[in-house]
Formats: C-alpha cells, structure tokens, sequence
C-alpha cells in the first residue's frame, strides 16, 4: 500500500519510492551541512540513500629510535614496506654506542611518545641488524604488539656484537583483524519558501530493509537543534508499522527556511562514516497532526453549527 506525501505542488503517493513529485532528483555529495543540497522553493519531498562501504581500519603507527639516555634520535609515521601506507619504518639508523637498541610505538599525533593518541590495534615489529659493511647479523626475533589509545608500547635490545652497525626496523599494522568502520554517509537538506514560524513535522520513510535513520534538525549555522532516532516523541504518524521512523517537530526559521540532516543509527553526532546503515529513503516535511481529542472537538463544533443553522 502506498503512502501519501505532500509537496509543494499537490499530494504523491509514494510506492516502494517509486512515486516522486516531478523534477525532483535524489541528492549528491551533500555530506556536510556546508554541500548540503537546497531543495527547489515549496518542495516538501526528497529522497536519498544513505550508502555503506565497509572497511578495515588498522592503527596509524609512529616509530621512534633513542640512544642510550632517552634522547629521540629518529622517527617516522608511515615509510614501513609493511601493512597498508600507515605503519612506520626505520632505515639506516645506528645502534646505540653500547650496542642498544631502544625503540617507542604509539598513534599518530603523539609526537612526544607519552601515548596521547586514538589508534588501537595489532601490529608486528621486525628488526634487522647490520654490521659496517652491511652484512646482516644475529638479528631479535619479530615482536607482536597491540597498540591501545593512550598508550605507548617500549622495546629494548643490546647484544655487544652491534656496536658499530646499523639497523632497520619496520611495523606490519595489519595483522588484526582492524577496527570495522561503517563507510554510511550523512545527507544535509535546505528546505526554503516555507512560511516562517510554522510549526512542521519532519519525518523519514522507507519500506521493507530500508536503514534505520537518525534525523537531525539544523540552524543557519550548523548547530544541531534537536534530533529524533525512533520517533521517540510518540508523534502520530502513517508509519507503516516501521519502527525505525524518525520524526522531528520543527519550527520554520524567520527566512523560511528549515536544514535537516539525515543519518544511520547510531551516528548521534551526524559525522560521515560512523554508522553502518544503508538503504533509500525518503524525507518530507508536512503539518504536524492534530491530537485526536481536538479533531473530536473540532467535528463536534461543526455539526452543531450545522444543526442551529
């Protein structure tokens, strides 16, 4: 069964998304409040599809070597050989004058190696040790790790056989399993030509394994004003039996304008890429339903009306 869907040109019904006030295409790159799209003066329906490319986020490593007081010698964020572009290598760096070797992992953003980061995850450190001519010697065995955010992980080596050659270190980060993140985007609408001060109902629709959206009311600047995840005021509303709804009242700003956003659960914060939601929808924007008691009211009067007229 369709639904109904008000316009700035009549009613539509809506089937299976099909059914589209004329002229109106889905919106592109509109992820942040400032690409939003601006929706024709009066339009009061649009529809869009939050998208979810997966992916595996490994940490973004930073290496440090020290000599033998503590004082950092070298660094580097992401020249590993290994892992996917973030992990960190070192190259041709000395060994310590008492034949040590005195490495830091941490995120990147630590720069001062306290462990002042947010990157989590596994990784492998290898070492290798050369002699003056560059012949490899007697080298440590390969190190798993695991980074956690707020940390800094220390590893210390001597073998006297050293002194005098180099080194090379070098972080697989991808040897776990990462940090899933949802690629869902975030989808910003400027509705205009609105009456200023009217009080409207904002709301999402979609049928069958549609996502589960969180829609955010916006001001001309961008500060989110209200958001709604399940229709958690209880509005009265053709839901189709769809839970998932989410459903704003909003006030029409003194322009005629309204901003709405539209995300997946449970992107509270309406930052791109921090749900996992795919799916059409469709967004509009109508009157706000009045209570039942008042409709009740409201027939009442008029059939006495009738009656003494």
């Amino acid at each position: 069964m369709g639904r109904l869907s008000m316009s700035g040109h009549g009613i539509c019904v809506l089937s299976a998304l099909a059914c589209l006030p004329a002229g109106l295409a889905a919106a592109v790159d509109n992820e942040t409040f400032a690409d939003r799209t601006f929706l024709t003066p009066g339009q009061l329906t649009t529809s869009e599809e939050l998208s979810g490319e997966f992916e595996n986020i490994y940490p973004d490593t930073l290496m440090g070597a020290f000599d033998q007081t503590g004082t950092l010698i070298e660094v580097d964020d992401d020249d590993s050989t290994f892992g996917d572009g973030l992990a960190s290598g070192l190259f041709n760096i000395p060994v310590n004058v008492d034949g040590s070797i005195d490495l830091r992992v941490t995120g990147l953003g630590d720069d001062d190696f306290f462990g002042n980061h947010n990157e989590s995850g596994l990784y492998e450190l290898f070492v290798q040790v050369f002699d003056a001519s560059g012949a490899t010697l007697t080298s440590p065995a390969f190190e798993e790790g695991e980074l956690y955010v707020d940390s800094a992980d220390t590893y210390a080596f001597s073998n006297a056989a050293w002194i005098g050659g180099t080194f090379t270190a070098e972080i697989d980060n991808t040897i776990g399993d990462g940090n899933n993140d949802g690629g869902g985007d975030v989808d910003f609408f400027e509705f205009s030509g609105l009456i200023p001060g009217e009080v409207m109902l904002a709301k999402t629709f979609f049928e069958d394994d549609g996502p589960d959206t969180v829609l955010g009311w916006f001001d001309n600047q961008g500060n989110l004003i209200d958001s709604d995840d399940d229709n958690n005021s209880n509005h009265v509303v053709d839901d189709g039996g769809n839970s998932l709804q989410s459903v704003l009242e909003i006030t029409v700003d003194l322009d005629g304008k309204v901003v709405l956003g539209v995300t997946g659960y449970d992107d509270f914060d309406f930052i791109a890429g921090s749900h996992q939601e795919t799916g059409s929808y469709v967004l509009t924007l109508g009157t706000v339903p009045e209570p039942a008691s008042l409709s009740l009211f409201a027939t009442l009067g008029l059939l006495i009306r009738r009656r003494r007229a």
